[in-house]
Protein backbone atom coordinates (compact mmCIF):
# COMPACT_ATOMS: atom_id res chain seq x y z
CA UNK A 1 0.00 0.00 0.00
CA UNK A 2 1.29 3.43 -0.62
CA UNK A 3 1.46 6.01 1.68
CA UNK A 4 0.49 9.43 1.06
CA UNK A 5 3.41 12.06 0.46
CA UNK A 6 4.10 14.01 3.58
CA UNK A 7 4.86 17.66 4.29
CA UNK A 8 7.19 18.96 6.27
CA UNK A 9 7.67 22.62 7.99
CA UNK A 10 11.47 23.10 8.55
CA UNK A 11 11.83 26.09 11.54
CA UNK A 12 14.72 27.79 9.81
CA UNK A 13 14.91 31.57 10.89
CA UNK A 14 16.78 31.87 13.68
CA UNK A 15 19.90 33.69 14.35
CA UNK A 16 22.05 30.94 16.00
CA UNK A 17 23.65 33.16 18.49
CA UNK A 18 25.29 30.27 20.59
CA UNK A 19 27.61 29.59 17.25
CA UNK A 20 28.10 33.31 17.36
CA UNK A 21 30.52 34.85 15.35
CA UNK A 22 30.28 32.08 12.50
CA UNK A 23 26.52 32.71 12.25
CA UNK A 24 26.84 36.37 12.05
CA UNK A 25 27.49 34.76 7.99
CA UNK A 26 26.24 31.84 7.67
CA UNK A 27 22.47 30.50 9.21
CA UNK A 28 23.02 27.81 11.39
CA UNK A 29 21.25 25.11 8.91
CA UNK A 30 23.68 26.23 6.39
CA UNK A 31 26.77 24.88 8.73
CA UNK A 32 28.77 22.14 7.40
CA UNK A 33 28.78 18.66 8.90
CA UNK A 34 31.22 16.95 6.47
CA UNK A 35 30.46 17.20 3.30
CA UNK A 36 27.43 19.05 3.19
CA UNK A 37 25.42 21.49 5.51
CA UNK A 38 23.22 20.48 8.14
CA UNK A 39 19.89 21.33 6.33
CA UNK A 40 21.06 19.68 3.26
CA UNK A 41 20.94 16.38 5.21
CA UNK A 42 17.63 17.07 6.40
CA UNK A 43 16.36 17.58 3.41
CA UNK A 44 17.75 14.71 1.90
CA UNK A 45 16.40 12.78 4.54
CA UNK A 46 13.10 14.04 4.82
CA UNK A 47 13.20 12.54 1.15
CA UNK A 48 14.16 9.56 1.90
CA UNK A 49 10.98 9.26 4.18
CA UNK A 50 8.39 10.51 2.01
CA UNK A 51 8.59 13.95 2.11
CA UNK A 52 7.39 15.40 -0.70
CA UNK A 53 6.95 19.54 0.22
CA UNK A 54 8.58 21.25 2.16
CA UNK A 55 7.69 25.16 4.08
CA UNK A 56 10.56 26.70 5.00
CA UNK A 57 9.49 29.54 8.17
CA UNK A 58 13.39 31.66 7.31
CA UNK A 59 13.94 35.62 8.54
CA UNK A 60 17.44 35.66 9.46
CA UNK A 61 19.88 35.45 6.32
CA UNK A 62 16.60 34.30 4.97
CA UNK A 63 18.44 34.83 1.41
CA UNK A 64 21.09 32.72 2.07
CA UNK A 65 18.95 29.90 2.69
CA UNK A 66 16.72 30.53 -0.25
CA UNK A 67 19.68 30.73 -2.65
CA UNK A 68 21.23 27.03 -1.05
CA UNK A 69 17.81 25.17 -1.43
CA UNK A 70 16.04 27.42 -3.57
CA UNK A 71 12.87 25.05 -5.08
CA UNK A 72 14.23 21.89 -3.91
CA UNK A 73 13.95 20.29 -6.91
CA UNK A 74 17.69 18.73 -6.55
CA UNK A 75 16.28 16.71 -4.23
CA UNK A 76 13.17 15.89 -5.31
CA UNK A 77 11.11 18.05 -3.29
CA UNK A 78 8.73 21.17 -3.83
CA UNK A 79 10.07 23.96 -1.40
CA UNK A 80 8.12 27.06 -0.60
CA UNK A 81 9.48 29.94 1.73
CA UNK A 82 7.13 31.74 4.85
CA UNK A 83 9.64 34.81 5.49
CA UNK A 84 9.02 35.94 9.59
CA UNK A 85 9.33 39.69 9.43
CA UNK A 86 10.10 39.53 13.00
CA UNK A 87 11.12 36.60 14.67
CA UNK A 88 7.51 34.64 15.82
CA UNK A 89 9.19 31.96 18.08
CA UNK A 90 8.93 28.07 18.12
CA UNK A 91 5.09 27.86 17.08
CA UNK A 92 4.44 31.12 15.94
CA UNK A 93 5.61 30.02 11.64
CA UNK A 94 2.63 27.44 12.33
CA UNK A 95 -0.24 30.07 12.96
CA UNK A 96 0.43 31.70 9.76
CA UNK A 97 0.87 29.06 7.68
CA UNK A 98 -1.85 26.99 9.37
CA UNK A 99 -4.37 27.76 5.68
CA UNK A 100 -1.80 26.16 3.84
CA UNK A 101 -0.81 22.80 5.93
CA UNK A 102 -2.12 19.38 5.69
CA UNK A 103 -4.07 17.91 8.39
CA UNK A 104 -0.82 15.91 9.34
CA UNK A 105 2.61 17.02 9.00
CA UNK A 106 6.18 16.95 10.33
CA UNK A 107 7.26 20.08 12.07
CA UNK A 108 10.92 20.39 12.94
CA UNK A 109 14.00 22.78 13.26
CA UNK A 110 16.46 23.00 10.16
CA UNK A 111 19.68 22.43 12.21
CA UNK A 112 18.65 18.92 14.33
CA UNK A 113 20.57 16.17 13.32
CA UNK A 114 19.06 13.15 13.64
CA UNK A 115 18.51 9.10 12.89
CA UNK A 116 15.16 9.12 13.28
CA UNK A 117 12.49 7.21 11.09
CA UNK A 118 10.29 10.14 9.92
CA UNK A 119 7.80 7.52 8.58
CA UNK A 120 7.94 5.11 11.53
CA UNK A 121 6.99 8.26 13.55
CA UNK A 122 4.30 9.06 11.62
CA UNK A 123 2.79 5.54 11.69
CA UNK A 124 2.95 5.80 15.19
CA UNK A 125 1.44 8.91 15.37
CA UNK A 126 -1.75 7.60 13.12
CA UNK A 127 -2.11 4.67 15.12
CA UNK A 128 -1.90 6.56 18.60
CA UNK A 129 -5.06 9.26 16.98
CA UNK A 130 -3.24 11.92 19.18
CA UNK A 131 -3.76 15.21 18.25
CA UNK A 132 0.23 16.12 18.31
CA UNK A 133 3.27 13.47 18.57
CA UNK A 134 6.49 14.54 19.52
CA UNK A 135 9.82 13.49 19.37
CA UNK A 136 12.32 13.80 22.03
CA UNK A 137 15.52 12.41 23.24
CA UNK A 138 17.27 12.58 26.74
CA UNK A 139 20.67 13.97 26.72
CA UNK A 140 22.32 14.08 29.39
CA UNK A 141 24.21 17.25 30.88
Amino acid sequence: MKTKPLQAVILAGGRGTRLAPYTTVLPKPLMPIGEYPILEVVLRQLKAHGVDRVVMAVGYLAGLLEAYCGDGSRWGLEIRYAHEREPLGTAGPLAALRDQLDETFLMMNGDILTDLDYADLLAFHRTGGAAVTIATYPKPV
